[in-house]
């Protein structure tokens, strides 16, 4: 049995590199949607979903091997 199966591969690359790349202000799916609402580009300091589901997902590693499922929603 592999070590990462490949459900959780996926979610942890959701909820990396897809969920950060709206924070980089340059990038495409952060650019358009505040340049649709003519919003400041300040307003990506509010998105706390973005911020925060690389944080808990690092932070769910550190469960104990029962834990992570739920904690992941797997």
């Amino acid at each position: 049995r592999p070590l990462f199966p490949n459900e959780r591969r996926a979610i942890g690359l959701e909820n990396t590199s897809i969920v950060t790349a709206a924070l980089i202000p340059w990038s495409i799916a952060s650019s358009v949607p505040v340049g649709i609402l003519d919003a400041p580009a300040s307003c990506l300091l509010f998105a706390f979903y973005l911020i925060l589901l690389p944080v808990w997902s690092f932070a769910a590693q550190f469960l104990p091997a029962g834990r992570i499922k739920r904690a992941l929603g797997v």
